[in-house]
């Protein structure tokens, strides 16, 4: 699923909590799967990103080790989300899956606020980053982040 097609994605969910309809299973379906492939980007990415670290000088691999570190925290956030998002489809009962569908509403919220907390960070510790392999790992890192999150921000609950 490309970019654009997220976006789409996340409009059409964006517009189903508007008008107060909750996402059918097949929206919440759709984004689970996207999410999903982002997080295997995000693992390589930080596999690769990890890697190369190790010949940065000093003061960068330590900014790259932070910045890693934040990565990492927030993958497994967003795991999270993705497993209840793949729960949820599992459920047969309406009410199981109501209580469900909350749930995620909040693991999503949990995921669309930390995610902002996160991408900060990243963009703090990419001012200290000084080679151009560097910066390019912690951008792809710090985009698909970005990607993850707007993914599943309309899943969020408004108050947890």
């Amino acid at each position: 699923m490309g970019r654009s097609q997220i976006g789409i994605l996340a409009a059409y969910l964006m517009l189903c909590g508007t008008a107060g309809a909750s996402p059918s299973m097949e929206a919440i379906s759709k984004v689970v799967a996207a999410a999903t492939a982002i997080q295997g980007d995000i693992a390589m990415a930080q596999k690769r990103f990890s890697v190369m670290s190790r010949e940065l000088a000093e003061t960068e691999r330590c900014a790259a080790r932070e910045l890693l570190g934040t990565s990492i925290d927030f993958r497994q956030v967003t795991d999270q989300a993705i497993v209840v998002g793949r729960i949820v489809g599992e459920m047969k009962s309406v009410e199981d899956q109501s209580t469900l569908r909350r749930h995620l509403g909040q693991v999503a919220y949990h995921v669309a606020a930390i995610g902002e907390n996160d991408i900060e960070l990243v963009n703090d510790l990419m001012a200290n980053l000084t080679t151009p392999e560097a910066i390019a790992g912690a951008t792809v890192l710090r985009d698909k982040m970005i990607e993850v999150r707007d993914l599943l921000k309309p899943l969020a609950s408004e108050r947890p």
